[in-house]
């Protein structure tokens, strides 16, 4: 599950603002540091999903080094890997639920 979330960084770079493109897994990865915040986008339109924290005072978020934008994107990442985990289980656990009451009321669902 969590690990087929592999972070691939295609490109990062830039000063106000800092950002940087990829994937993780089949999912595109924005990440943007500017004014006094970062945020990291994953998904798309209609799956989109957000983390943002505030960062400085100022312009400072938007002069971070490469390096510390990296670790803002992994810690990202895993908070967004932790919650993926949470939402197959739940989906997996409801999906067992169901097909046991299709089984006892004798129905056959085509998957």
């Amino acid at each position: 599950m969590a690990r087929d979330l592999i972070l691939k960084i295609d490109w990062i770079g830039g000063n106000c603002p800092v950002q940087a493109e990829g994937w993780v897994g089949d999912k595109q990865l924005y990440f943007r540091a500017r004014w006094d915040g970062w945020r990291v986008e994953i998904g798309g339109w209609d799956d989109l999903w957000v983390y943002s924290e505030e960062y400085g005072t100022g312009m400072e978020a938007g002069w971070i080094e490469l390096d510390e934008a990296m670790s803002f994107i992994h810690k990202a990442v895993d908070i967004y890997r932790d919650q993926y985990r949470e939402i197959k289980d739940v989906d997996i656990l409801s999906s067992d639920s169901d097909s046991g009451s299709n089984a006892d009321s004798g129905s056959v669902t085509d998957q």
